[in-house]
C-alpha cells in the first residue's frame, strides 16, 4: 500500500480554505491513490463550518472545501516504502510528533 506525503504550500496558508482544517502542517497518509490520501486527510482534519467561521458569520455562509483536496494548496508525492515492511492500515495518517520540527519524527494521528 503506498504512503503519500502531503505538504501544505507555506505561502498559501492564509487561504480561506484552511479555516476548514484543524491541521496545517505536513502529514503522511496510507492510501492506494493520491486522491484517496487527500480525502482521508480532509476528513481527519475537517473543522465544521460553524466552528471555522464563528457564531458571528453571516449564514448561510459558503462552506470552504477542504484544502487537502486542492492541488494548489497541498503538494503530494508518493513515498518509497520498503517491500519487507508491513504497511500501515488503509487510511492511517501520520503527523509530526513535534509541530515545531515538521521534518523530524512522525507519529500516527491520535496516538502519542
Amino acid at each position: 500500500m503506498p504512503i503519500y506525503y502531503l505538504l501544505p504550500v507555506a505561502s498559501l496558508l492564509r487561504d480561506r480554505a484552511w479555516s476548514a482544517s484543524a491541521h496545517q502542517g505536513p502529514c503522511c497518509v496510507c492510501a492506494p491513490s493520491e486522491a484517496l490520501a487527500r480525502r482521508f486527510a480532509g476528513q481527519a482534519f475537517w473543522v465544521p463550518a460553524a466552528a471555522a467561521f464563528g457564531a458571528a458569520a453571516p449564514w448561510p455562509a459558503a462552506t470552504p472545501t477542504s484544502p487537502w483536496s486542492q492541488r494548489r494548496l497541498v503538494k503530494a508525492r508518493e513515498l518509497a516504502t520498503p517491500e519487507d515492511v508491513e504497511p500501515p492500515p488503509l487510511g492511517r495518517i501520520f503527523v509530526p510528533a513535534d509541530p515545531d520540527r515538521p521534518d523530524d519524527v512522525f507519529v500516527a494521528l491520535g496516538r502519542t
